[in-house]
């Protein structure tokens, strides 16, 4: 779509009622249009997008310091099935 707005989208999936899966990416105008031009359609967010916010809400994390190396306790008494 050269201009993108939701009542551009709304328009669009009304004249296109055979469309049942919607994937968009992170701008809301894609999400309110198939809201409301296609309420029945399944919406789904693309891996590339879906990758890219997981990674930026890692990133967001605090920094601290790493994990001190797990060292495993000796065990203190060994069981035997008989």
């Amino acid at each position: 779509m050269p201009e993108c707005s939701v009542e551009l989208v709304v328009a669009w999936l009304e004249t296109h009622p055979e469309i049942e899966i919607v994937s968009w990416d992170r701008g809301s105008t894609y999400v309110d249009g198939a809201t409301k031009g296609a309420p029945l359609a399944t919406q789904v967010c693309d891996r590339w997008h879906l990758l890219k916010n997981l990674g930026e809400a890692v990133e967001s994390l605090p920094h601290s310091s790493p994990c001190p190396p797990f060292r495993p306790s000796k065990p203190t008494s060994t069981v035997r099935a008989s």
